[in-house]
């Protein structure tokens, strides 16, 4: 019964949400009505005077004005009247028939102008049941002084305002009301009159004994509930106990009915679990036995989804793991040799390029002190860079140097060809996060993407040609930005270089653009990530993204 409690008060909850709902809705109304420019304009014309002297143009403006709003509301709301302190309607489109029953209303209209309300909602007491109409009366007031100019009067659909309640408790026998705060029925729907239900509700209610009441020789179970936004109504629901009864009844006989059948279909499962345990194990049995012998088997098959399906399961995964475990670690072998291959062909072409480098370098050590004592300064630095980059160029033994030593090989060759390209302007920046500094990075894996911005990109600009190359460390990961103001690249040409197909022996795929790529890949092939975006006439800017690995840590 508590929970049958419960669930009564969860309806009752929801049905004083939807009756607050459209109270709300008609005060908002109410509100607007007194807003409204066109009507303060009409009713502001002639203040203080108990009937408004207008012109029969002004009596059908305020006609249309209120018929909008009508129509605006017209599922909720039959009729908004405007109505002078003495009690006339305002418009000629309605008679003065039409608020007679006002008269007739528990509270008269003398009565509504007396209490100083703003608004409130008025019933026939007389004839609840049969009904159409609830009138909701609303003042007018003077914004300036707060006196009351004139009254609305908004005639409502009852069906429609208490309309979710018979929905909400037509599961149960039930007879539902709604009081005002003279405990007079707003709204009834009942077997029974309300003149002999309600009598033992307010004596039930006074005395503040159990709900439970007897109405035509039946026991009902009361319930109630103030209306949250309206406190002058509130909700009454007799429920009928006989009603309540009978479905706990049906229910404990459904509760005893899917007991048994639950009883009588495990027993089926558990005689079905028995029959089909031993041909799954002798399954897997055989394959364990296959793969002792080195041969990979079939996925076991099973038919059950119970404990066994799942022991299948996970041996056919764990099967499956294992050789996907053993392709790769082929795989991983089968990389490693390829990339031992290209170091040691790598080692063979740097030897073979080389002629006696140490006789180039003590030739340049010559060059450059000889361009010293000549001073010429200028010569003396490209000697300088061009011996360091010799130097870093012909070290086959370490694959791997610091960012700073990178960037001061890119550094050496920026100098290079600002002495060979004098007649260009070439803006060379750099921008490193002081983390990177002793970060490994491949060597000379920048100068070709900077050849390229430089020859392919701006040196033929009629401008100033830049070229920024910014480092950054994210987390683990490190950045590693090369931008150019230059040409930029065709899209058709970009997609060329990206999949290696572009065949132009003098531009980005043969030993720049591509050769970075592969041994960033080859290198770094699970990790890195190379993007390249560009647009013709605005420049190019090439994004790689590496592990960020400091020197000692490796």
């Amino acid at each position: 019964m508590s929970e049958r409690n419960k669930m009564i008060a969860q309806q009752l909850e929801l049905a004083n949400r939807d009756i607050s709902a459209l109270v709300e809705r008609v005060r908002s109304l109410h509100s607007n009505l007194n807003r409204d420019e066109q009507l303060r304009a009409i009713i502001y014309r002639t203040p203080g005077q108990q009937r408004f002297a207008l012109s029969s143009t002004e009596r059908q403006s305020l006609a249309d004005i209120l018929g909008e709003y009508r129509s605006r509301n017209t599922s909720l709301v039959t009729a908004i009247l405007l109505v002078s302190n003495d009690g006339v309607v305002m418009s000629d489109i309605y008679s003065q028939d039409t608020i007679s029953h006002f008269g007739n209303s528990g509270v008269s209209f003398s009565d509504f102008k007396d209490s100083f309300v703003y608004g409130r909602f008025f019933h026939d007491e007389l004839n609840v049941k049969s009904t159409e109409t609830l009138t909701y009366y609303g003042s007018y007031y003077n914004l300036l002084n707060y006196d009351a100019l004139a009254y609305f009067a908004v005639n409502i659909r009852v069906s429609l305002f208490f309309s979710g309640l018979a929905d909400l408790f037509s599961e149960y026998h039930s007879q539902v009301f709604v009081l005002d705060e003279n405990m007079k029925p707003v709204y009834s729907y009942s077997d029974e009159s309300p003149e002999d239900v309600l009598p033992i509700y307010v004596k039930k209610n006074a005395e503040g004994t159990d709900n439970r009441v007897t109405i035509s020789g039946s026991t009902y179970l009361f319930y109630s509930r103030m209306v949250d936004d309206y406190p002058r109504w509130r909700i009454v629901v007799f429920v009928d106990y006989s009603d309540l009864v009978r479905q706990a009844s049906s229910a404990s006989l459904l509760v005893a009915a899917i007991c048994l059948c639950t009883v009588c279909l495990l027993s089926l499962v558990c005689f079905l679990v028995a029959r089909k345990i031993t041909n799954p194990i002798l399954r897997m049995n055989e394959a364990m036995l296959q793969m002792s012998e080195g041969i990979w088997p079939e996925p076991v098959k099973s038919n059950t989804i119970d404990e066994m399906h799942r022991l299948i399961t996970g041996f056919n995964n764990m099967t499956l793991n294992v050789k996907k475990l053993t392709e790769i670690q082929m795989m991983e072998q089968e990389e490693k040799r390829l990339i031992e291959i290209s170091m040691l062909q790598g080692k063979l072409a740097l030897l073979q390029s080389q002629i006696n480098p140490h006789f180039i370098h003590n030739t340049l050590n010559a060059m450059k002190y000889m361009a010293l004592k000549a001073k010429n300064t200028e010569l003396y630095n490209a000697i300088v860079s061009f011996n360091s980059l010799l130097r870093a160029s012909s070290d086959i033994d370490n694959q791997f140097v610091t960012v700073r030593e990178e960037l001061d090989y890119l550094q050496n060759y920026i100098n290079i060809q600002k002495i060979r390209y004098a007649d260009s302007q070439i803006i060379y920046n750099t921008w490193l996060d002081p983390m990177a500094n002793n970060a490994l990075l491949l060597k000379l894996v920048l100068q070709p993407l900077v050849e390229n911005a430089l020859f392919h990109g701006i040196l033929t600009l009629p401008y100033p040609g830049r070229i920024d190359v910014v480092i950054l460390v994210e987390d683990s990961v490190m950045a590693v930005y090369i931008c150019d103001n230059g040409r930029g690249i065709d899209p058709g040409v970009l997609e060329k270089l990206l999949d290696g197909t572009y065949k132009n022996t003098t531009g980005y795929s043969k030993i720049g653009l591509r050769n970075v790529m592969e041994r960033i890949q080859l290198y770094y092939p699970d990790v890195s990530k190379f993007h390249i975006s560009s647009q013709p006439g605005l420049g190019t800017q090439i994004i790689f993204k590496i592990p960020f690995v400091l020197k000692g840590e490796e």
